[in-house]
């Protein structure tokens, strides 16, 4: 009797199926996909050449429109004295400094490089990008992190 009921046991284990493979995978992707962007997977890094001189990568991913505007906030103080390319625009009243980036593409590293009259602790830097969201027409903000 004590048998019987041990083979029943190991035959209901049976029953039961592992789960799938691609089941496993995709909750690990899910799980470990960046939040930058809405999920769009875009992605704005910031890091550091010299004491003054930085580099900002943008990476638009789907979907995308060509054009990006990236906006940085420097402390009071701090100014921009070169950029590749040339900022767009110097907002004097926010202390910002804007670049329109056109021609942009999906998956394609994007870089501007600026270099400030002072040292600057990455920490301290502030960068956001925008662009309109082709399939929805909103616009999708984007935070810069710090490499």
């Amino acid at each position: 009797m004590i048998s019987a009921v041990h083979s029943q046991s190991t035959l209901d284990n049976r029953k039961m199926k592992p789960k799938k493979p691609v089941t496993i995978i995709l909750a690990v992707f899910f799980a470990l996909m960046p939040m930058s962007g809405l999920g769009s997977g875009s992605d704005i890094v910031i890091s550091k050449n010299n004491t003054r001189d930085f580099l900002v990568r943008i990476r638009p991913a789907q979907p995308h429109a060509p054009t990006m505007i990236l906006q940085f906030f420097p402390p009071r103080g701090v100014t921009v004295v070169e950029a590749q390319p040339a900022q767009s625009k110097y907002d004097n009243k926010n202390h910002l400094y804007k670049w329109l980036l056109k021609g942009m593409k999906s998956g394609q590293t994007t870089t501007v490089r600026f270099i400030t009259n002072k040292d600057l602790p990455l920490k301290n830097i502030k960068i956001q990008g925008f662009y309109r969201n082709p399939a929805t027409k909103k616009m999708v903000e984007l935070s810069g992190r710090t490499e």
